[in-house]
């Protein structure tokens, strides 16, 4: 299957067009003025330090610009993005993981091998956050920003459940209900953040953002998004289905592990194994 998801590039031609003029690893020119108001120098400067990939220097210049609560969506999103980058994302590479990897492009396994990048992801989640509080997002905004929250919670799982430290989640893990709560947070925790309905970690506002930004071609689809059971129609090529359902399959798979919580410790560790994709 998987023969399917080869495809190198995956975005509909909407985002390819000129909404990709702002956001992580966007395509921004390197020749921007530098005239103009002290925030606009920071923010162009911010910019192209993201442009080439110097997250560090690119976060100090976007929160200079943001000093004494003078923040926009620009530097709310040039913070997350610096954030991101610096923690391991890369859009692109994130998707091509997603849609040319040895697993089917349907699999929650996909989320996995992406978040296998991060470094940090006290970062991702701040860089999530952010995102969240865009007043205009654009169409990458949201892939981007769906995408982190899907892999934020990946790094999650396995940061908890984990125990041997391979960094998988596999069936020589110890998991069970009371897996390494001492250290990281409770299940409850981790349930409940994923399947809310509008909170900032929400699996449902992922869904629906990743659903608005691959929309624009390929063949028609109506779908249902995982928690509230939303109708959703539009256009979305092969392997852009298969990215959707890892989103909405990865989320009703922990509400499957959320049912066999505090009864069956064998089938709730199956479940979440099974995620990774193991047995």
């Amino acid at each position: 299957m998987a023969s399917k998801f080869r495809t190198i590039m995956v975005l509909s031609a909407i985002l390819l067009a000129t909404v990709f003029s702002s956001g992580c690893n966007s395509f921004e020119a390197f020749n921007q003025s530098l005239s103009g108001t002290d925030q606009a120098t920071l923010i162009s400067r911010g910019n192209i330090a993201l442009d080439e990939g110097r997250y560090h220097d690119a976060l100090e210049l976007f929160e200079r610009a943001g000093e004494n609560g003078n923040a926009n969506d620009e530097i709310r999103r040039g913070k997350a993005c610096a954030l991101a980058g610096a923690a391991g994302f890369n859009m692109f590479q994130a998707l091509r993981v997603m849609q040319n990897g040895v697993v089917p492009g349907d699999s929650p396994a996909t989320i996995f091998m992406a978040a296998a990048a991060i470094k940090d992801n006290a970062a991702i989640k701040e860089a999530v956050a952010l995102m969240r509080t865009l007043s205009v997002p654009t169409l990458q905004d949201r892939l981007v920003r769906a995408l982190l929250t899907a892999i934020n919670h990946a790094v999650i799982l396995v940061d908890k459940y984990d125990t041997n430290f391979n960094g998988r989640l596999d069936k020589n893990d110890q998991i069970d209900f009371d897996t390494r709560d001492d250290k990281t947070a409770l299940w409850s925790t981790i349930y409940g953040d994923m399947v809310t309905l509008s909170g900032t970690y929400s699996m449902e506002q992922a869904f629906n953002d990743i659903i608005m930004a691959l929309d624009g071609r390929g063949e028609d689809w109506v779908l249902i998004s995982p928690i509230q059971g939303t109708s959703h129609a539009g256009k979305f090529t092969q392997a852009n289905r298969g990215t959707i359902l890892a989103l909405a399959n990865f989320t009703d798979a922990i509400e499957a592990a959320e049912v066999y919580f505090n009864n069956s410790e064998s089938l709730f560790k199956q479940t979440l194994v099974a995620l990774d994709g193991n047995e």
